[in-house]
């Protein structure tokens, strides 16, 4: 095998300088005419060696016919890329770019030829795995930033060179080509992506091979279009300015950024769920005698004997006779005080009779009492119904009237409070009095509050809830609430990513996505069935995909990709199977997914469409996302594919 690659090597290494003779003897009628073709043709043999070298084009034994048909492209348009280069650079006037480009075309044409006839023989060629860009979306601050670093390395340029910028037609010429070359390899070499290594080697490369591919590309084309007259200066002085300011700006915090990274960053699910998932707490264990003096008969005879259908509903899911009278405060309040008089983490159930909508600050109150319990400790609380308040203006008014009423009611007392600046000036005249908030806000407050949802009803117009202190309270200062919110999602690497959308969702619906899972499981499509959490209106947003347009944003900050695997949260990572965990952990979700191509119908064959999307991706991911884009947009085109 090896012998017969070297013979291959030979007949490539005549290939270059026989056709480089007989297109010369053509223009001259001499092989070689001078001794700058001696020096000419040594400086083609030496790039033609670390051609080879970069690219291995004849090991042995062969992959695609078709790849290696590539390869040699490649390897015939570096070569030119690099001759042209030294022709700009030298001013070398010995060749015209017709010749130079008759040279490689006829160049590729025999190895094409020559692969040809090896191949009709039985030979079969080894290709080594081709280069994969680094193509990902750049930070959209990190682009402006160079973007402005290289107009000033033009400004710097010309100022010097002509004491006045855009002083002739070269120049506007020569910033138009770096300005389109620097566009087109910032993007193509990925400088800016975050790939995950470890040596300050890895970070300088895509960096030092966008200023490469600039300047010999740049060259190319000043060869091609034939400008005789232009300085290098203009042309390569602006390139070698901005690597300077890069190597000075980027690449020193490119690497503090990712030994921040190897600090905070997770290689485990486990280490990162457990980053997310607020802290389970101790809980106080059940005395072994019962109490003197429980408060079962107290609640059934004394506080809640007009509402025996809440005291039933309670003892269903409390065990009342092992909670002491002392252990126990029922309210009926709306204000902070009566609370702030229970003494802290005194009482293991804490019962308010008043609607939690008449609290200004809700999450305070949640956490007020959250200090007066235990761990373990149980808290019975109540809403009203927003159903309830409909059924009340409707029969109040007459049909039309009611209909104004209520989206009058819905705007002052729904939509005022989630406004950010306006929502102050509703507080202050209002007190937070007789809001419209939807259960699933409530118990999401309630479990962002360090709640674990037991139970809830629906008993005449009101909605009671039992939540017990179950864990610590979440750090989070950014709950979904306002009409753009950002989710947390996993992210590559084990980091989260904050995903942008419209919400769609009632305001903290993502606290309770484990209890409606354990309430509802999923459907067949994968999705939570029965999900009160998703609003009317949201269920519109979905259907046209109007929600997830502020990925876009995302998509430009480079944290999504446009094709890849969606997005998850922590409670839907934790569902996968390991090998799929592994897998998305090594890319970038993207805004459409996989299984949009594939239409699954089940969760199983989610899972499956993302596994076969990610097992050809790493393998090629250009083509892998090109296909998967067209067939998303087919289906959601003609096959009508939403999201629910």
């Amino acid at each position: 095998m090896k012998n017969k690659s070297i013979n291959f090597y030979l007949i490539d290494f005549l290939l270059i300088n026989v056709v480089y003779l007989i297109l010369n003897f053509i223009r001259e009628h001499d092989f070689i005419a001078g001794t700058f073709h001696y020096k000419f043709i040594l400086v083609l043999n030496i790039i033609w060696v670390l051609d080879c070298i970069w690219y291995n084009k004849y090991e042995d034994p062969s992959r695609e016919f078709w790849e290696l048909i590539y390869m040699v492209f490649r390897s015939a348009f570096l070569m030119m890329l690099i001759i042209t280069m030294i022709i700009t650079i030298f001013y070398v006037k010995q060749f015209s770019r017709y010749f130079i480009l008759t040279y490689f075309s006829i160049l590729f044409t025999s190895e094409v030829i020559f692969i040809l006839v090896a191949a009709r023989r039985g030979h079969k060629f080894h290709l080594p795995r081709m280069y994969k860009s680094n193509f990902q979306w750049p930070q959209f601050s990190n682009l402006i930033i160079d973007l402005i670093l290289m107009f000033l390395s033009i400004i710097i340029v010309h100022t010097i060179k002509n004491r006045f910028l855009m002083s002739d037609e070269i120049s506007v010429y020569s910033t138009i080509i770096i300005t389109g070359l620097w566009f087109f390899f910032s993007f193509w070499t990925g400088k800016f992506s975050d790939n995950k290594v470890k040596n300050i080697y890895y970070y300088f490369t895509p960096f030092l091979r966008t200023w490469i591919l600039m300047a010999i590309v740049s060259a190319f084309i000043i060869f091609i279009i034939n400008l005789k007259v232009y300085s290098r200066i203009m042309l390569f002085g602006p390139i070698l300015i901005l690597a300077i300011f890069e190597s000075i700006i980027f690449i020193p915090k490119k690497f503090i950024k990712r030994l921040h990274d190897e600090e905070h960053g997770y290689e485990d699910f486990n280490d990162y769920s457990s980053h997310l998932k607020q802290k389970l707490l101790n809980l106080s264990k059940k005395p072994r005698i019962r109490p003197k003096k429980s408060i079962f008969y107290e609640l059934k005879k004394k506080y809640l004997k007009d509402r025996i259908f809440l005291f039933d509903w309670i003892k269903k899911h409390i065990d009342l006779k092992w909670i002491s009278l002392e252990q126990t405060s029922v309210l009926d309040t709306h204000t902070f005080y009566n609370v702030q008089m229970i003494d802290d983490v005194s009482k293991m159930l804490i019962i308010n009779l008043h609607p939690t909508n008449d609290f200004g600050r809700i999450n305070t109150y949640f956490l007020e009492v959250y200090k007066k319990l235990k761990n373990g400790g149980y808290f019975v609380g109540t809403k009203t119904s927003l159903l309830t308040n409909k059924e009340l203006i409707y029969l109040k008014y007459p049909k039309y009237l009611a209909h104004l009423q209520y989206a009058i009611n819905f705007i002052i007392h729904r939509v005022l409070p989630k406004i950010n600046g306006i929502n102050l000036f509703y507080f202050a005249i209002t007190k937070g009095r007789n809001r419209l908030i939807s259960l699933a806000e409530i118990l999401g407050r309630l479990s962002y509050c360090g709640f674990r949802i037991i139970d809830f009803t629906d008993q005449k117009g009101m909605k009671f809830f039992i939540a017990q202190k179950y864990k610590t309270p979440s750090l989070d200062l950014n709950p979904s609430y306002g009409p753009i919110i950002k989710l947390k999602r996993v992210g590559p690497h084990g980091h989260y990513l904050e995903i942008y959308k419209f919400r769609t969702m009632h305001p903290y619906s993502e606290y309770i996505q484990d209890f409606i899972y354990d309430q509802n499981k999923l459907q067949k499509s994968g999705k939570i069935a029965n999900d009160y959490r998703l609003t009317k209106w949201g269920k519109v947003l979905r259907k046209f995909w109007i929600d997830e347009l502020p990925q876009l944003a995302n998509l430009f900050k480079g944290d999504l990709k446009l094709v890849g695997v969606r997005a998850l949260s922590y409670h839907y990572f934790s569902l996968y199977p390991k090998d799929v965990k592994r897998m998305r952990f090594k890319t970038r979700p993207g805004i459409f997914p996989p299984y949009y191509a594939d239409m699954p119908e089940t969760f199983d064959e989610i899972i499956q469409s993302e596994r076969k999307y990610l097992k050809r991706y790493f393998k090629k991911p250009f083509i892998t996302d090109f296909s998967y884009f067209f067939k998303i947009l087919y289906n959601i085109s003609f096959k009508n594919a939403r999201s629910r």
